[in-house]
């Protein structure tokens, strides 16, 4: 399911997935292995004869894994033979083959649930490093033989000094060399309640100065 997913979502990469993907619980494909879930346990607890389950458990197995087969009959199109798409069809197809139906159905079941819990942990990540990515300042006021001049972060070099005026980012991860107020680190500790910052006190990239005027040498 992942990689139809990426196949379906190539142009998200250009845009960050800006329209939202990573957040999306997938409740559409939640729903669908919902009723194959529910059609597989039917056919598992019903005292049936096997001509009742089979159908049962057919429908299960295409509602489930019909990505599935279509992600390996297009891999399998562009040369590519083995991925894990095609290595669950054929460990079902063999399920099937020799008689173990409620076993090729389970695999597949599971192997889709995991699918879908990797992908919604993957795009909480991606999230929590835009977020994170948004934290950090767009400059650096760089302070240089007793001048300051405005600079990208990115071009600040471990041991400069940076000069934090209140109401602003921390631009890089750093040592306080002097100056001393107040910081709002909610953003990256969720505590609301502001810290008191003093020279020695290491302070992180992204925290704000509520109050004071703060000289911190990039660690």
């Amino acid at each position: 399911m992942s990689h139809h997913h990426e196949h379906a979502c190539s142009s998200c990469h250009a845009c960050a997935c800006a329209h939202g993907h990573e957040s999306e619980p997938h409740g559409g494909e939640w729903k669908k292995l919902a009723v194959a879930a529910g059609l597989f346990v039917i056919g598992f607890a019903l005292p049936v004869s096997l001509y009742i389950k089979l159908p049962l458990y057919l429908a299960a197995y295409f509602i489930s894994g019909s990505e599935v087969w279509q992600a390996c009959y297009h891999n399998i199109k562009e040369g590519n033979y083995f991925d894990e798409n095609s290595l669950m069809a054929i460990a079902t197809l063999g399920a099937w083959c020799i008689g173990e139906f409620p076993e090729a159905v389970a695999v597949m079941l599971f192997y889709q649930v995991g699918e879908l819990l990797q992908e919604y942990a993957a795009g909480k990540s991606r999230s929590s490093i835009v977020s994170l990515m948004d934290l950090r300042p767009d400059f650096a006021r760089l302070v240089k033989q007793g001048k300051e001049e405005k600079v990208v972060p990115q071009t600040v070099k471990v041991g400069d000094t940076v000069l934090v005026l209140p109401g602003e980012r921390v631009p890089l991860d750093g040592v306080i060399e002097s100056g001393s107020g107040h910081l709002d680190t909610s953003a990256l500790t969720g505590e609301s309640r502001p810290v008191t910052a003093q020279a020695g006190q290491e302070v992180l990239a992204g925290v704000i100065s509520v109050d004071g005027t703060l000289r911190v040498k990039v660690a």
